[in-house]
């Protein structure tokens, strides 16, 4: 994969959903904590955080882009002042203890907080990307495999095994050289490229998965609410937005000639939406009357039909 791919685009989406962004100001404490007892050691690790609603990274992660977008970590007491960071995307580096190989993992909309050794990283997210997550460790499962305690890639199949950091779950990680990204290994996205952590809609959906007894509805029966951000592009559907020639003769009929000159100002571009406003209420003004009468061929012509000398005789 060409190193350029990993770029985000400058219009990347972020929508905080018009509030102050909250990750859990205790996760992000107590994992400077854990680091500060690892400060001769830079082995960094990249956690599992089932408390944070947004990834966050430290100083052991490259730094891809910025997203030009911060935000305010809010403390969990009062007695502290929120905690201003940037958002960024950024990029880990993975090597398997098994074989040896090395992977980019990419990380993004993650809070940066140098100050930090180590990486956090929601499992809600993980899995809101389509990656399985299963932190449930070897020793807690009565018959385990390598499934158990892992993150696992659907489509390649690619699996990280997840270790133990007393009763944390994380896997071992550290920053990749700017020559590894020229050229990098196999490269995976943790987190989705769209994320809000204030949307209502999963904590809807989650809900409507019981019924009023608390028993499983069936599929049928569930609602759901989607984010629009989510769905991913239909080049069919997209195509179905162009207006074709059948849209456009109607479009002719509707608005005459005379109001096509009053809607398309210089350069084609329209005049003025209040003037479409105006002729589209004169449109529908125009419908209601034909449906009073009883008429779909109502005229407003000061004669109801004009016909030529020819026709005129032919009447007589």
């Amino acid at each position: 994969m060409d190193a350029v791919t990993l770029l985000p685009d400058e219009d990347q989406n972020w929508d905080p959903g018009g509030e102050v962004l909250r990750v859990t100001m205790a996760s992000v404490a107590a994992a400077i904590q854990r680091q500060a007892k690892d400060s001769s050691d830079e082995q960094s690790r990249t956690e599992l955080d089932s408390h944070a609603n947004m990834p966050v990274v430290g100083r052991h992660a490259y730094i891809l882009a910025e997203t030009g977008k911060s935000v305010d970590v809010s403390p969990f007491t009062p007695d502290y002042k929120p905690l201003v960071a940037k958002l960024v995307d950024a990029a880990v580096l993975y090597e398997n203890p098994y074989d040896g190989k090395e992977y980019i993992l990419v990380i993004q909309n993650a809070i940066h907080v140098p100050s930090m050794m180590n990486n956090l990283v929601p499992p809600f997210m993980l899995r809101e990307a389509g990656i399985s997550v299963n932190d449930v460790p070897k020793i807690h499962v009565e018959d385990p495999s390598e499934d158990d305690h892992a993150i696992t890639f659907r489509e390649s199949g690619f699996r990280i095994p997840l270790a133990l950091w007393g009763t944390f779950s994380y896997f071992p990680t550290s920053k990749p050289t700017t020559e590894m990204l020229q050229e990098p290994p196999d490269v995976f996205v943790l987190t989705p490229t769209h994320w809000d952590p204030h949307s209502d809609a999963n904590a809807f959906n989650e809900e409507s998965m019981l019924d009023w007894e608390g028993n499983m509805r069936q599929k049928k029966d569930r609602s759901y609410r989607v984010v629009i951000d989510d769905l991913p592009e239909d080049e069919a559907m997209v195509s179905a937005l162009q207006i074709g020639s059948a849209e456009q003769e109607a479009i002719d009929k509707t608005f005459p000639l005379e109001d096509s000159e009053e809607l398309i100002g210089e350069g084609g571009k329209p005049r003025s939406m209040a003037t479409l406003y105006d002729l589209l209420r004169e449109q529908a003004d125009v419908s209601a009357f034909k449906m009073r009468i009883g008429s779909m061929n109502a005229t407003l012509d000061v004669y109801v039909e004009t016909v030529t000398d020819e026709e005129s005789a032919t009447l007589k």
